[in-house]
């Protein structure tokens, strides 16, 4: 593969430190820096032979080139890579009215969607490419979310160990239907998330599933009771333990008629459920049943009493 630039020496547009060095890997510069300085020298190399001479895996080569291709600062062909002005050259995938190099550029112009870019790359352990940087974009400009929410979602899919932009990007449109656009709206369903994290932990404990996760089926019924009923954990806990009285083993539908009904009585204490248990027990006893004689000698004494 052959390498061009029309000077002996290796420029460093000052475009390409000031707008696009800082969004970059340090890997990714120095693949940059490198194949600049083939460029000067006109020296020919293949990926793998930039591979071995700077100890970084093809692979990673290959996504750095592209990397800058995108950004139009590299122009690659079968045979050739060529150097070129720092954003002369612009990418022809478009986004609305702005290709992907120019999404780039405008993000590096300016100082908050920079940032974003570099917390980007931290909270989710790599090095965005354009299609990232397409995506963060999209969810800045057309869902209208700020800067300082853009990053609560992105730590939230840290924290749920979901890394990939397809996630932020389903997160980000979940949050927008929901009409979540303040940082205090966002720190509230987060909030509202872990809370629904610790029940769904303490009752799976509770019922003894051990050995596999709660299904979609079950989800829904805790879901069901703690926001559409209003039961805590202690009410939900208390449903169970009637529940095996009752049936002997766990039963999500039994269950769910108890706090049905609960609810509909507007019952949401302990003692109110137990009291209101309690009522039900003593309304449906049966009375004592006279004993029944069962053979004539007791026949025949029963009746000679009573006469």
């Amino acid at each position: 593969m052959e390498f061009s630039f029309k000077n002996k020496y290796v420029p460093i547009p000052s475009e390409f430190i000031e707008r696009y060095m800082v969004l970059a890997n340090s890997m990714f510069i120095k693949v940059y820096l490198y194949v600049a300085y083939l460029a000067a020298n006109e020296t020919e190399l293949d990926q793998s032979e930039i591979s071995k001479k700077l100890d970084i895996p093809e692979g990673d080569i290959k996504n750095a080139l592209e990397y800058w291709r995108d950004l139009g600062l590299l122009e690659i062909n079968d045979t050739q890579i060529i150097v070129t002005d720092a954003g002369k050259n612009r990418s022809a995938k478009p986004f609305g009215q702005m290709t992907s190099a120019q999404i780039a550029e405008t993000m590096s112009q300016s100082e908050e969607l920079s940032e974003l870019c570099i917390l980007a790359q931290s909270l989710l352990g790599k090095t965005i490419n354009s299609k990232d940087m397409e995506t963060l974009y999209w969810i800045y400009d057309r869902l209208g979310m700020s800067v300082p929410v853009i990053v609560m979602i992105l730590e939230y899919c840290a924290d749920k160990d979901k890394r990939s932009m397809a996630y932020v990007e389903k997160v980000a449109v979940s949050w927008s239907e929901r009409g979540i656009s303040t940082i205090e709206e966002a720190q509230s369903y987060i909030d509202s998330e872990k809370n629904k994290q610790v029940l769904e932990y303490s009752l799976k404990k509770l019922f003894g599933i051990n050995n596999r996760s709660l299904s979609n089926g079950e989800l829904d019924f805790i879901h069901k009771w703690s926001e559409q009923y209003n039961m805590d954990e202690a009410m939900i806990a208390l449903s169970y333990e009637y529940c095996i009285l009752q049936t002997g083993k766990l039963s999500f539908p039994y269950m769910d008629s108890i706090l049905e009904n609960w609810y509909q009585k507007g019952i949401h204490t302990l003692e109110a459920a137990q009291a209101e248990h309690d009522n039900y027990k003593t309304a449906n006893k049966k009375p004592p049943q006279t004993k029944k004689p069962h053979n004539s000698l007791e026949s025949f004494m029963h009746n000679k009493f009573d006469e």
